[in-house]
């Protein structure tokens, strides 16, 4: 499991097929906001316990202080608008960087959190998360 910023940022670069480590951190800031943001409090509070300090503040820093219900399709269209703002993207962009970014947490938390993530998620997100090679 990756317990290092850097290694979380390079796995999402390399699944995500990104350029630079700046966009990688733009991408996984766009997907961490909008799942603090999609997560109750304690959930995010205790997903953040567990990754690089760096990445929890994305998760945690949203300015939301309840949970937002939203789509996987709208999930994916927030996250598209976030990195939007920097250069305009495509649907099917926004959702392969969803889905590198959500196999790093995956692979850098422990299965309980993975589980307890996925329990509090509608089960049309298994499809943001299910990529090959990656656990369910």
């Amino acid at each position: 499991m990756p317990t290092h910023y850097d290694e979380v940022i390079e796995r999402v670069r390399g699944q995500a097929n990104l350029g630079s480590d700046g966009e990688t951190e733009h991408v996984t800031i766009a997907v961490l906001s909008t799942l603090g943001e999609r997560l109750s409090e304690g959930q995010v509070r205790d997903l953040a316990d567990e990754l690089p300090e760096d990445l929890a503040g994305m998760l945690t820093d949203t300015g939301v202080s309840e949970a937002r219900s939203f789509s996987a399709e709208e999930f994916v269209d927030r996250v598209r608008e976030r990195e939007s703002e920097v250069d305009a993207i495509e649907d099917d962009d926004a959702r392969r960087h969803v889905q590198a970014v959500f196999l790093a947490v995956s692979e850098s938390v422990s299965d309980e959190a993975w589980s307890d993530l996925d329990d509090q998620l509608p089960a049309e997100y298994g499809e943001l998360y299910t990529v090959p090679g990656q656990r369910e």
